[in-house]
């Protein structure tokens, strides 16, 4: 058990690196949004390989993944964000 429940969301790099005095070291954080990422670009891939009219429950699934997120970073950024979007 953890001394700390906090101590489970920590920072730690993983393989240090710098460059240019900058710390660019991979982190297990970054390894999460990486693993992340690649799972959310392959869910939505496999979702519309296939893209059809009357939608599967996939691209359903897709569209409505892409729709909250449209919609997410329109409340919080405004109609300039949708310049960041496909």
């Amino acid at each position: 058990m953890l001394a700390n429940p906090l101590s489970q969301f920590l920072i730690k790099p993983i393989i240090p690196l710098e460059a240019l005095g900058y710390n660019i070291s991979i982190t297990n954080s970054a390894i999460a949004m990486i693993f992340v990422s690649i799972a959310a670009s392959m869910l939505l891939i496999t979702a519309f390989v296939n893209s059809k009219l009357v939608p599967s429950r996939w691209q359903a699934f897709g569209e409505i993944l892409y729709e909250s997120n449209i919609k997410l970073v329109h409340s919080i950024i405004g109609p300039q964000g949708k310049k960041f979007f496909l």
